[in-house]
């Protein structure tokens, strides 16, 4: 099997949609496994010490043949200037492990039967390692080897940097990517996230860099660890003490949480590349805290995820229209997410799509949600929870992330107690409490060449003309 790398930015899908949602990507179920029912693998997490001390989150899992550890820390994302290097460095680790044969790490990976992940956003480093359990002591050998001494060769350097740079090169030909980026701006204004969009953050990043981020690295937090699968937890307390050997144990950092982004309501049209007209809604929730991300999911899928959501219907189908519409629920802070609706349209029904785009959220927030919408939603949800335990590492990765959020791995070990506790009239009035009104709704439309919107307040001709001239509000 191949291995799968994910190295993340705040790149600007949505609105700054948050890193390492979905890190690894490696299929390596038995086909057997596919058989079993999802209600069949363990779902609960216990809290355990390794012989030396060391904390980790463990699931034994009978079932699967594989198992997994992830494990990683939080950054701190004022800092300025790193984003190029956060962007590049799971690369660069990775690439560094036998600097003068860079593909060998793959290779090894592929004869051990794993696969292994390096992801850093703006506040999280988070890594990953699979394999069957007899190798999987190796294959996390060999991602802790690429974190702690990594250090690529001149030329796998250059050859990566050059492969980043175009890579955002692409990244801003792409509509969506300029629409959301302009709409970001607009929300954000100078932050952490939107950082991450200088086109040239790569351009200046040396190798000495990779050094200098490896002497301050594991003083920014604690290390957190999660282990699932055919392993017991003596086993795992072994492994674990023998690849974080001389790791330092470090307390973790509080931080000050950002203040809440208000609602900015403007409307802005800018110009694209592409050949579709692209419209997004965009405007920050109110708080959202820790178990209400089960509450306000619901919602944001019953508006806007899939072919039976209201958005996807209101323009595919009201409309007759061949594209589809979404909502998404992006992270701006730990306690504040922005809501975005999306659709591509045809350039000649862009004030039918908008005025209907803007009715269905309005009907679902002022009405909300219908009981049939509730059940059957809540239903999808506890299925994809029970399925997420299929694969250890999967199930690793939403243990990771409470533990890197400051939240206790009880909030997905009671998972299914509180999505069958919750009552279809706590989700209406979490709408309306949590969600931005109908008029607070930012609208950026990214205009494909030849076209314009001329109702918008404020046109640029490119997204990085927004700060500058459109009005933030």
């Amino acid at each position: 099997m191949s291995h799968v790398l994910t190295t993340c930015g705040a790149l600007a899908r949505s609105l700054c949609q948050a890193i390492l949602g979905a890190m690894l990507a490696g299929a390596l179920a038995a086909p057997a496994m596919a058989q079993q029912s999802a209600a069949d693998h363990p779902v609960r997490y216990t809290a355990e010490t390794s012989p030396t001390g060391l904390p980790f989150q463990y699931r034994r899992d009978p079932i699967t043949p594989y198992a997994s550890v992830t494990f990683g820390w939080t950054l701190d994302p004022a800092q300025r200037g790193r984003e190029g290097l956060r962007g590049m460095l799971g690369s660069l680790l990775v690439s560094g492990v036998y600097p003068q044969q860079p593909t060998e790490f793959y290779e090894k990976l592929a004869d051990l039967h794993a696969t292994a992940s390096i992801g850093i956003g703006d506040n999280q480093f988070v890594a990953e390692a699979k394999a069957p359990a007899k190798e999987l002591a190796e294959a996390l050998g060999l991602v802790v080897r690429a974190i702690r001494t990594g250090t690529p060769n001149a030329k796998t350097f250059r050859r990566t940097r050059a492969s980043f740079i175009n890579g955002e090169k692409q990244a801003e030909k792409n509509p969506q990517s300029q629409v959301s980026r302009s709409a970001s701006l607009l929300v954000l204004g100078d932050h952490p996230l939107t950082r991450a969009f200088d086109p040239k953050r790569f351009d200046t990043i040396q190798l000495a860099d990779v050094a200098a981020w490896r002497k301050a690295a594991f003083d920014e937090s604690a290390l957190q660890i999660v282990v699932s699968g055919r392993l017991s937890v003596e086993e795992a307390g072994r492994l674990l003490d023998q690849a974080f050997a001389g790791w330092p144990r470090r307390a973790a950092k509080a931080r000050p949480k950002p203040a809440l982004v208000a609602a900015k309501p403007t409307s802005v049209a800018v110009a694209t590349t592409g050949k579709q007209t692209v419209v997004q809604l965009v405007a920050p929730t109110a708080k959202i805290e820790g178990r209400e991300l089960i509450t306000a999911g619901l919602a944001q899928a019953v508006l806007g995820a899939g072919p039976s959501s209201r958005l996807f219907n209101s323009v595919r189908a009201a409309l007759g229209s061949t594209y589809g519409a979404s909502a998404a629920l992006s992270p701006i802070g730990p306690e504040q997410r922005a809501l975005t609706l999306a659709a591509n349209v045809d350039p000649a029904q862009v004030d039918a799509s908008i005025a209907a785009l803007r009715k269905a959220y309005a009907e679902w927030y002022e009405a909300g949600i219908t009981e049939l919408e509730f059940a059957s939603q809540r239903e999808r949800m506890l299925a994809g929870y029970l399925s997420s335990f299929r694969d250890p590492a999967s199930a690793n990765r939403s243990i990771l992330s409470l533990l890197l959020a400051d939240r206790s791995p009880s909030d997905s070990n009671d998972y299914q107690q509180r999505l069958a506790a919750l009552k279809r009239e706590d989700v209406n009035a979490f709408i309306k409490a949590r969600f931005p009104k109908p008029d607070d709704l930012l609208l950026v439309v990214g205009t494909p060449e030849g076209r314009t919107y001329a109702a918008a307040a404020c046109q640029v001709k490119t997204w990085r003309d927004v700060e500058a001239t459109c009005a933030r509000r």
